[in-house]
């Protein structure tokens, strides 16, 4: 039982560390913002993609090879489609927040690093209405963790700014978690931290990266595994490290179900291109595999008993997201070709 829960412990862990979790209202505010744009302005972009279409088949026609024919058409609908794509970054202005998305997944990736070192990592943590985007528990201490990126250089007075509002951030994160039942009753502090992306930070010296400002530590992303590295004097044991863990795990696992109605975040553009080609592929195999059926057998009705036997076990896996593609796409695929079959040998036998 121990092992068992070891193990589970450890699952739980590399959740509550995932990428998944990172940056998952950036996330979910970006694209829940281009869908909205898209739906509003579909007619605009069919259109432009009709008309990509046509220009796409003069240029076509008038090259005078088929491998320029070939050129042609596939440089057409890439950059098509790719045109649109950034014309809807732009026009949303969701690019800024993409990659502020994108930071907190490189924070997580360099933290999860350290968790060999006995260090706990939650992303994507809700006590109030506002997340803190990571928490740190280890042996050298807790800390509340903001993450920025920014376009422009931080030592630009607009980056100073940004920077400022980031430090007041985190403090207020720290305060909030500080203050948290569970944590002050253990005589936990809570540290913040600040860490950035972009900006010209891979410019600045080693003595610049990492810093503080306003009592907040303030560090590059890339200087993550440097800092763990001095913090060598242990500010909490083991007991108090689990303890801390394991209730914000409980938590996470009250606030999630709230967070994902308020906060909903879409299946993105390669997940459900992923499950599209998924369920294609599983409704060919599934075509295919009743066709040969078919075809060796002259008794239709074993054919049909077969695939509907088939059938059953993806009916359950349905209710798994995981398999559900590919469950839909075996169903359409035996079951139209069976639906069809019993159709067509009913007519027959009520005709003869």
């Amino acid at each position: 039982m121990d092992l068992l829960r070891e193990l589970l412990d450890q699952r739980r862990a590399r959740a509550l560390a995932s990428d998944a979790r990172a940056g998952s209202w950036a996330r979910g505010k970006a694209r829940v913002t281009q869908r909205q744009y898209l739906r509003d302005h579909w007619r605009l972009h069919v259109g432009l993609l009709i008309g990509l279409l046509i220009v796409t088949l003069v240029v076509a026609a008038l090259m005078p090879t088929a491998f320029l024919r070939g050129l042609a058409v596939g440089a057409l609908l890439v950059a098509g489609p790719a045109t649109l794509w950034s014309w809807t970054l732009q026009v949303t202005g969701t690019a800024p927040v993409m990659m502020g998305d994108m930071a907190e997944q490189w924070t997580a990736g360099e933290l999860r690093k350290l968790r060999s070192r006995g260090w706990r990592i939650v992303n994507h943590f809700l006590l109030g209405r506002e997340d803190i985007d990571h928490v740190l528990v280890g042996p050298g201490g807790a800390y509340a963790i903001e993450t920025k990126w920014s376009a422009t250089s931080w030592r630009s007075d607009f980056g100073q700014a940004r920077l400022r509002e980031a430090v007041a951030q985190a403090k207020a994160n720290a305060r909030i978690l500080r203050l948290w039942h569970p944590v002050k009753s253990r005589h936990v502090h809570v540290e913040p931290m600040v860490v950035l992306w972009g900006g010209g930070v891979r410019d600045w010296s080693d003595g610049e990266r990492i810093s503080q400002l306003d009592g907040v530590t303030v560090l590059t992303g890339h200087a993550l595994p440097t800092w763990a590295a001095v913090r060598r004097v242990p500010a909490l044991n083991e007991e108090q490290i689990s303890e801390v863990w394991r209730a914000l795990d409980a938590q996470v696992a009250r606030r999630d179900p709230l967070d994902e109605l308020a906060h909903p975040v879409p299946a993105s553009l390669e997940l459900i291109a992923a499950r599209i080609g998924l369920a294609f592929l599983f409704g060919v195999i599934g075509l295919l595999f009743i066709g040969e059926l078919v075809r060796r057998t002259d008794l239709w009705w074993l054919a049909l008993s077969v695939g509907a036997a088939s059938a059953a076990p993806a009916v359950l896996l349905i209710r798994r997201s995981v398999a559900r593609p590919a469950a839909w796409g075996w169903l359409i695929g035996v079951g139209l070709p069976v639906v069809a079959l019993s159709v067509a040998e009913t007519i027959y036998r009520l005709a003869v």
